[in-house]
């Protein structure tokens, strides 16, 4: 919409825009590639998509260009080449042009220089946690799907990841428990719960 003293989007929440766009609404999607349309003669010279992305050959079917102001000349772009899709914003350039430059660049960028690399598939151990009250000690944890990144194109190694049990890491990734845990016999439930007031007792934690 129009500017607004209180109207306030980042470069991301564009981003998530788009996204959502493209997977919630598939039927709707394919409008963005439109490169003409004419709505009961209106409006004639403003018939063309402006988007300076689709004329290019590289995938491109969306999204939507954008000028105010206060932000400049600006484009959120969509483009896919096999099964890899990149969403890309851009803002605050001076002219349609260096808009036009601008986007091509950038996606010509992300798909020559990164690629989509699976670092951990569904139902693989990536790490053990502690059981508490449990019938086993440990249990190991897997992703409850597959996490894909994208990596540096020249990056052949593996990559290196450590899971945080306590604080947020830059990425967030569900973990599951890779095998059911029965509870633990009365025993072991009231040895367990004792060992715990126990350290608190001392100060330390339980083990």
């Amino acid at each position: 919409g129009w500017p607004a003293p209180d109207h306030r989007m980042s470069m991301r929440d564009l981003g998530i825009l788009g996204k959502r766009l493209i997977e919630d609404f598939p039927e709707y999607y394919p409008i963005f590639a439109q490169t003409e349309f004419t709505y009961k003669e209106r409006s004639p010279d403003n018939r063309f998509n402006r988007n300076p992305l689709l004329d290019l050959g590289i995938g491109a079917d969306g999204l939507k260009t954008g000028h105010t102001s206060e932000a400049g000349y600006g484009l959120v772009g969509s483009a896919k080449q096999g099964d890899r899709r990149i969403i890309c914003g851009i803002a605050g350039l001076p002219s349609e042009q260096s808009r036009a430059e601008e986007a091509e660049r950038i996606v010509g960028w992300a798909f020559r220089q990164f690629s989509e690399k699976t670092v951990a598939k569904a139902g693989v151990r990536v790490a053990e946690a502690e059981v508490h009250l449990g019938d086993v000690a440990t249990v190991g944890l897997v992703p409850a799907e597959d996490v894909r990144l994208l990596v540096p194109a020249l990056v052949q190694g593996s990559v290196t990841a450590e899971v945080v049990y306590n604080g947020p890491p830059d990425r967030r990734v569900p973990l599951v428990a890779e095998a059911d845990v029965g509870t633990a016999g009365f025993l072991k439930r009231v040895t367990t719960a004792g060992r715990v007031l126990y350290d608190q007792y001392l100060g330390s934690p339980a083990s």
